[in-house]
């Protein structure tokens, strides 16, 4: 999809379940190569 998890918000609930967790994020992998835009697929 181009994107890759870059961080996962952690909020403290004060039990240890996956309700802490507040949003995942996620952020194009691309780099910029002879005057273009490549999606980065392995990374």
């Amino acid at each position: 999809s181009g994107c890759m998890l870059s961080g996962i918000n952690v909020q403290e609930t004060g039990s240890r379940s996956a309700d802490n967790i507040g949003g995942v994020y996620y952020r194009p992998v691309q780099i910029y190569i002879n005057n273009a835009w490549r999606t980065v697929s392995s990374v």
